[in-house]
């Protein structure tokens, strides 16, 4: 249950960046602040930056409440490293995919649903995927690796399931390989999403 709830609550940013880009064209703020002199780079960076440090502010409260409030094992029992580098990662890939399917959109309240869509049912197919059909020891093909929610599911499934099992990864040099390379397919998928949605605008 916790590979599919875990995901969806820590997805659900996404769509939110998707909002205010499209409002921010749709009600042509962009525009205007071009014709000020913005520039685009600049634009972009603020951005970025701006929904990041929402985002990692909302994780942290996310894993304060797993570990602190409602006693939850993953979060207590799992070194907080590996928490922080998956969760730093997740959150650039959403800012990456947020600033990809804004241009194909104008309609803010239609990017919004569609977002929370793309974000809800591509965590249930990962986590299906990852727990029905790829469950350890069998791993998931690289091909699966190129939409960033599956990598991320697939880290998710990789701490909770010992923890589930026998004892959780206590100490960080414990990480299975697997998980460092569900770190390298998220910072792969950032990079090539960034470059899309930079063409693409």
């Amino acid at each position: 249950m916790g590979v599919v709830v875990f995901p969806i609550c820590l997805s659900l940013a996404m769509p939110v960046l998707i909002y205010n880009l499209v409002l921010e064209k749709e009600m042509k703020l962009l525009e205007n602040m071009k014709i000020n002199g913005l520039n685009i780079r600049t634009y972009w960076k603020v951005t970025g930056v701006y929904n990041l440090v929402l985002y990692w502010a909302t994780c942290a409260g996310f894993w304060f409440c797993g570990r602190y409030i409602f006693d939850i094992s993953l979060f207590q029992d799992t070194h907080v490293m590996m928490f922080v580098e998956i969760l730093a990662l997740w959150g650039l890939c959403q800012v990456a995919l947020a600033f990809f399917f804004s241009s194909f959109m104008s309609n803010s309240q239609t990017g919004a649903m569609t977002g929370y869509g793309i974000a809800i049912w591509t965590v249930c197919i990962g986590a299906n995927l990852t727990q029905s059909v790829y469950a350890l020891p069998r791993r998931m093909p690289g091909k699966l690796m190129f939409y960033p929610t599956f990598p991320f599911v697939r880290a998710f499934y990789l701490l909770i399931d010992p923890c589930t099992w026998d004892t959780c990864h206590g100490e960080y040099h414990l990480m299975p390989s697997e998980f460092r390379e569900m770190e390298g397919y998220l910072f792969l998928n950032f990079v090539v999403y960034m470059v899309l949605a930079a063409y693409l605008q």
